[in-house]
């Protein structure tokens, strides 16, 4: 994360933002069939940047802007299950 911090984004796990990523991203695990959560997850304050994306360590960066625009939870769970599958497929 020290790029994110290099380039003045904060990560954050906490808040209303991190929570409903996290809800999400729980719900996703299930599905797959994982017994508990291995893909820790962090809100990206990156301005008006819409993004997420999955890094190394199977951890899931969210930026603000993306859970923003995208207020549908089922429409934002095809996004944070896309990065989930870079990490089960192990894309680099």
């Amino acid at each position: 994360f020290s790029y994110m911090h290099q380039q003045g984004h904060e990560t954050v796990q906490s808040g209303p933002e991190y929570q409903r990523a996290k809800r999400i991203i729980d719900r996703l695990v299930r599905a797959a069939g994982y017994s508990s959560n291995p893909f820790p997850v962090f809100i990206v304050d990156a301005g008006e940047e819409v993004n997420a994306a999955a890094v190394k360590n199977a951890t899931i960066l969210v930026y603000s802007e993306l859970l923003r625009r995208v207020p549908d939870d089922e429409e934002l769970a095809t996004v944070l299950s896309h990065e989930m599958a870079h990490i089960i497929a192990r894309h680099g």
